[in-house]
């Protein structure tokens, strides 16, 4: 994962460098669908970028995760109200800025989130949480890049956005009915363990009941061999008689 992300990287950062300058150079000159193609190529290089951010660092120790994505938080936020504010005083970058932001939340930072979520998670919900997980991950891109897209007033919108919460609305069912069937399991597990535990204690005390009766009752022929046999001194008297 991480070669594979240090190469999405590196190849997509320097395909952006070269589209960012051949628009700069020959923006004027270009056609609109030209132009309209490079902004294209520009985005999808933005979301290989923050992909290959994820993959970097998507087996990295969990501190080391928990790092990174307080970083790349603390980034997307600065950036996205700094676009914002861009935006509303209508300087020129503003729309670069907002589309960074949520670009690096969505594709750097929350798979790494939904996979601590998951790991987190695996433990309790071993079958269904990889599969929620994923529900979880498409639902909140789907949101955030229809908010993108409604943002930009790009087309698409109107259906990214219903998809995305309908997505989110089936994973919370999802965890749901996930999350009561295993406390139904464990309390039905908890429930058995009870009772054999209550089966061990009554053989551990029909073992010592038994133990007891064996020790009385070697006990009680001691005593009876005790009884039956001649006293020491007794034989010891009739001995010295006989010499």
């Amino acid at each position: 994962m991480n070669k594979i992300g240090k190469y999405l990287f590196f190849v997509s950062a320097t395909v952006l460098i070269l589209l960012i300058t051949f628009s700069t150079i020959f923006g004027e000159e270009l056609e609109l669908t030209i132009n309209q193609l490079i902004k294209l190529c520009v985005l999808i290089s933005l979301l290989c970028i923050n992909t290959g951010i994820a993959l970097i660092y998507f087996n990295s120790p969990r501190n080391k995760q928990k790092t990174i994505i307080i970083t790349l938080s603390i980034i997307c936020c600065i950036s996205l109200a700094f676009g914002m504010y861009s935006k509303t005083m209508r300087w020129a970058g503003a729309s670069v800025e907002v589309i960074f932001s949520i670009f690096l939340f969505l594709f750097a930072c929350l798979p790494l989130i939904i996979k601590i979520r998951y790991e987190n998670r695996k433990t309790i919900l071993s079958k269904t949480s990889f599969v929620w997980s994923f529900t979880d991950l498409f639902a909140i891109l789907f949101l955030g890049l229809g908010a993108l897209f409604k943002f930009m007033h790009w087309p698409g919108w109107p259906a990214i956005i219903p998809l995305g919460l309908l997505l989110l609305v089936v994973s919370i069912f999802g965890w749901n009915i996930s999350f009561k069937k295993e406390v139904t399991l464990k309390i039905e597990a908890e429930e058995k363990l009870k009772l054999t535990l209550k089966n061990l204690e009554e053989k551990n005390k029909l073992i010592e009941d038994k133990q007891k009766e064996i020790l009385e009752s070697m006990r009680y022929a001691h005593h009876i061999q005790k009884a039956l046999m001649p006293n020491t001194k007794y034989i010891q008297g009739l001995i010295n008689k006989e010499k």
